[in-house]
């Protein structure tokens, strides 16, 4: 039976999709919802170049204000549905992109019964250099997985 749902959230129209979908399970089963979002802070700087360490702090702190305000946001929107929700936000070592291992470690710890995701199309060759996080969240996870596309 799933009672824990785990939404990968991000902010982006996918991760919205996908919130929606676990908000529409979560009604018909009285399940709960953990919606979990992964931060890297250095991903935001991949074109930004400066020595100031307070300029880097600056950007982090404005990176976190918003995602932190995105996650209320759907956190509100699904309680105001009588959805139970927590969110989490795991913050990534800078530099590595461990989305995927972050969620399935995570989603272990709670015990979660279902993983909704939503799916980007990414070019092959993005697959290629950077990985899927889907491909290792399917691969990876001990629980079922679910994708939602538009």
């Amino acid at each position: 039976m799933i009672k824990k749902i785990m939404v990968a959230y991000d902010g982006s129209y996918e991760a919205n999709q996908a919130m929606n979908m676990a908000v529409d399970i979560a009604k018909g089963l009285y399940a709960d919802i953990f919606l979990v979002t992964v931060f890297n802070p250095f991903s935001i700087f991949e074109s930004f170049e400066t020595t100031d360490p307070n300029a880097v702090n600056t950007l982090m702190a404005k990176d976190r204000k918003k995602l932190n305000d995105i996650i209320i946001q759907a956190v509100k929107k699904a309680e105001d549905q009588g959805i139970k929700v927590q969110s989490k936000v795991i913050e990534d070592k800078p530099g590595l992109a461990m989305i995927g291992p972050n969620l399935v470690n995570f989603a272990g710890l709670l015990d979660i019964d279902l993983i909704i995701m939503g799916r980007r199309n990414v070019s092959a060759i993005n697959r290629l250099f950077l990985g899927s996080v889907s491909n290792y969240v399917i691969q990876a996870a001990k629980c079922a997985v679910m994708f939602v596309k538009e």
